[in-house]
């Protein structure tokens, strides 16, 4: 895949192009809204119901990759998938070590400058085993799928019907979006009805446009180009994205798990108030090696020129 795709005409507009996902996933928050009520009153979940409407969301989001791959003709090999699973395996533990350094680097420069510091109550209860299994299922699963969805199906079919700079601009923006598209607050047990789940859509959405949300939501926006571009150099080295994305989140669940944020740090403002970690400084840090990266591609794309 080369750079030379970054200004090339689209084959459709951009509006268009960004109107396609945003129709995919308005439909699939409208479909979890309406079957929340159904489903929180037919089994006795321990979850908030705006959360219960967010995991459903996303739950249809994921079910329908198969489909949707299917739809438009995107075969395993096309959404990213190296044709082998030895291969696969062999680039998901590089991505992995790397992932680990990169990520590793922040948790580390956190609790130097004592934004972040060690939760001594958590490791007195000596449940290092049980919480980096917890950890690293949680890195997988979610790795898997997110990558799948958003490397392997939107960035390639945007790929496909536009041009590089699009398909990598709106891919990161939906990325990072979703993190924010509600799950939080209550609503009293009592009030719920068919209607409830509808009436949270307007206010969960709105969530994405948050002010207090912009440093850690530029943050994720990073992380999506960095993964992106991965793919970009590596056409079917989805699995070094899979990799990569399964030790941020291995580092970033150890890292809430055994530390917390301090109140009385001047360098509080370089994490997010999202989850204390990804932001300002994650978004500079991956900006940095986002643009080596892409300097390094193109150095290398000019030499076989």
């Amino acid at each position: 895949m080369s750079l030379t795709h970054f200004t090339m005409p689209s084959k459709y507009s951009s509006l268009t192009l960004f109107i396609l996902p945003l129709s995919y996933l308005l439909t699939a928050i409208f479909f979890a809204a309406l079957l929340a009520y159904p489903i929180y009153t037919l089994l006795d979940l321990n979850i908030s119901f705006p959360r219960l409407v967010n995991r459903l969301g996303l739950g249809l989001l994921m079910l329908a990759i198969i489909p949707m791959a299917g739809k438009i003709n995107l075969s395993l090999l096309e959404m990213g998938f190296a044709p082998d699973f030895s291969t696969i395996l062999r680039q998901f533990s590089r991505g992995f070590l790397l992932g680990l350094l990169i990520l590793g680097v922040i948790t580390l420069v956190l609790l130097w400058l004592d934004i972040r510091v060690i939760r001594e109550s958590e490791i007195a209860r000596d449940r290092l085993l049980y919480n980096l299994s917890s950890a690293i299922a949680t890195g997988l699963i979610v790795s898997i799928l997110e990558e799948t969805l958003f490397r392997g199906l939107l960035f390639r079919s945007l790929f496909r019907w536009g041009n590089l700079r699009s398909a990598v601009l709106i891919t990161a923006f939906f990325y990072a979006g979703l993190h924010f598209v509600g799950g939080r607050g209550s609503v009293p047990t009592n009030e719920i009805g068919w209607a409830t789940g509808l009436q949270l859509v307007p206010a969960a959405l709105l969530q994405i446009f948050d002010p207090s949300n912009l440093d850690s939501f530029l943050a994720l926006f990073a992380v999506s180009v960095f993964l992106t571009t991965v793919l970009i150099e590596r056409p079917n080295g989805i699995g070094y994205c899979i990799g990569l994305h399964a030790a941020w989140v291995f580092v970033l669940k150890l890292t809430k798990r055994y530390t917390e944020v301090t109140t009385d740090t001047p360098f509080g403002f370089l994490v997010g108030s999202h989850d204390g970690v990804i932001g300002i400084l994650v978004f500079a840090w991956l900006s940095v090696l986002t643009l080596i990266y892409w300097l390094k591609i193109r150095r290398k794309q000019d030499q076989q020129l």
